[in-house]
């Protein structure tokens, strides 16, 4: 017998009679094969063996309708998408053999795997065919993918941080730059997440057709946003999500107040603007709107000598902007980029509901990374304009400059060439509007501001105010309408020329400018909207 006695911790260890003899540990549940890098179990990185055998699953038991789904899904990161290795191997073999046209079952599957000697590796015959019984049809495989992409994305995000701290760490010189490429890495990821390829003509035609009966049941000129400048509707349908609008003009002309006139109306429409002003602050913009909405002069804004009329409008403006206003938001970023607008645009979509998208205006973004080149980073900078409008579906009015030529004969009509330092602009816009003062040759005729009377309740009919006396001028058919004699100063004529539609007719829209509210409106006769019957408001020429 030993002498060995236990001490008092070891007896209080021993179980006492009659108690429970402690459970045998459970085996280890069988865990998918990581990808290498990835050692213990804690960090393993997102994943779902679930769905990934779902996938497989449905493809093996419709391979071809469930092939035509993963591989236009599955595109930007194909079989990395799959976490388990033996999964990645499977699909490897079945994508190669889908793209050879080779019939997809499990036995030709089997065979495939013998062949090039993985079937072992990737489970054996079991393994390959309780994929087959994992799911009990291929109604969900836009699901599962889903959830494949999904871990996919997150795996990634986990090894691009773990990319960043180390960069960060280490990193020496411009931050700027550091930053640059993290975005840039970014969106990368963002893109394989989103992209889904080319579309089959069967779905997009499916797509035009319910929007078809959509707007035969409608049958409504106007599909997309109002602008409130009813011939440039008439000619583009409105504002349509996708597309990118162009307004080119010298300085002074209008551009921004267009803009703002644009983006009010769209706000009344009960939609959301995301107003980029690169070229003025958030307080002077919103004097702007205030302006143009309230038809307030906006230097008595910003200095007090707010008349009892204009008093009067901005109580009633605040009264009708108490909800919309909320749906308008400003960035005032001087040295935003291409990218910035992109990044910007998407989260205020997906955090907002963003509908339409202003620039004012687009030469005086920065580039992502300048060139020599002022054309070349202008060309740039358009072309992240247009991929904003396209990939996220959102209408982008982008305010442009016209180069010094379009002014060197007085009052010229200016061209799509006049923009300036890029021909990019021309290509990538699908509508370019070119804002002028047309050249009248005399006074302009005044009983024209008749016709503005029609749709614009705002005009001034009875002395009041810094309107002056009033006038009496021949009307339509002969009438005579009474007029504040001031409009003479207060009112311009402002041409904008339609000179590119893809999707619709060109021409020329007259619009009357209000200088001290900064706000357009149409100027066109009561029998508007009568195709090639319009005549010239000013000259008596016809359109």
């Amino acid at each position: 017998m030993s002498d060995y006695l236990p001490s008092d911790a070891e007896l209080d260890a021993l179980p006492h009679m009659g108690a429970t003899p402690p459970a045998a540990p459970a085996p280890e549940a069988a865990k998918p094969r990581p990808q290498r890098g990835y050692q213990r179990a804690e960090e393993l990185p997102p994943h779902s063996t679930e769905a990934e055998a779902g996938v497989l699953g449905c493809i093996l038991l419709e391979p071809s309708a469930s092939m035509d789904v993963v591989s236009e899904k599955l595109s930007r990161p194909g079989p990395a998408a799959f976490y388990d290795l033996r999964h990645r191997a499977i699909y490897e073999s079945i994508y190669e053999m889908w793209d050879k046209r080779v019939a997809i079952d499990v036995i030709t599957l089997m065979e495939r795997l013998r062949n090039a000697g993985t079937l072992d590796e990737v489970g054996g015959m079991p393994f390959i065919a309780s994929l087959q019984d994992a799911v009990p049809s291929a109604a969900h495989i836009d699901h599962y993918v889903a959830i494949v992409m999904e871990k996919w994305t997150c795996r990634n995000l986990v090894q691009m941080g773990a990319d960043i701290i180390q960069r960060a760490r280490n990193h020496q010189g411009d931050v700027d730059g550091l930053v640059a490429d993290i975005q840039t890495s970014t969106l990368a990821l963002a893109d394989g997440h989103v992209t889904a390829g080319p579309k089959r003509g069967t779905t997009i035609i499916r797509t035009v057709y319910e929007q078809m009966e959509k707007a035969m049941r409608g049958r409504q000129q106007i599909t997309g946003l109002k602008t409130g400048l009813h011939y440039f509707d008439n000619m583009t349908c409105g504002l349509q999500a996708g597309e990118m609008v162009v307004i080119g003009a010298r300085p002074s002309v209008g551009k921004t107040a267009l803009g703002v006139t644009m983006a009010l109306e769209v706000l009344r429409g009960g939609h959301t603007v995301l107003f980029f002003s690169v070229e003025m602050a958030d307080v002077p913009i919103m004097h702007r709107f205030l302006g143009a909405a309230a038809r307030v002069d906006t230097r008595t804004i910003r200095n007090g000598f707010l008349s009892d009329k204009a008093k009067r409008n901005i109580v009633a403006f605040q009264a009708e902007s108490a909800e919309w206003m909320k749906r308008l938001y400003i960035d005032t970023r001087s040295d935003i980029n291409g990218r910035d607008l992109f990044v910007s645009t998407r989260r205020a979509i997906r955090e907002h509901g963003v509908n339409l998208v202003v620039v004012d205006y687009l030469q005086l973004m920065s580039a992502v990374r300048p060139s020599d080149s002022r054309v070349n980073d202008v060309a740039e900078i358009s072309r992240w304009v247009k991929r904003t409008a396209k990939d996220l579906n959102v209408a982008v009015v982008a305010l442009a400059q016209l180069g010094r030529e379009s002014v060197k004969v007085k009052n010229a009509r200016p061209t799509m060439a006049d923009l300036r330092e890029s021909g990019q602009i021309e290509q990538d816009a699908d509508i370019i509007g070119l804002l002028y003062r047309p050249d009248l040759g005399r006074e302009p005729d005044y009983d024209s501001m008749s016709w503005i009377q029609h749709h614009e309740p705002w005009c001034p009919k009875e002395n009041s105010g810094w309107f002056g006396e009033k006038i009496t001028l021949p009307g339509p058919q002969g009438a005579s309408v009474t007029y504040p004699e001031a409009w003479r100063e207060e009112l311009d004529f402002i041409r904008l020329d339609v000179a590119k539609n893809r999707q619709g007719e060109t021409g020329e829209c007259d619009l009357v400018f209000q200088k001290r509210a900064t706000a357009f409106c149409d100027a066109f006769r009561p029998d508007y909207g009568k195709k090639h019957q319009q005549a010239e408001l000013i000259g008596g020429e016809e359109v």
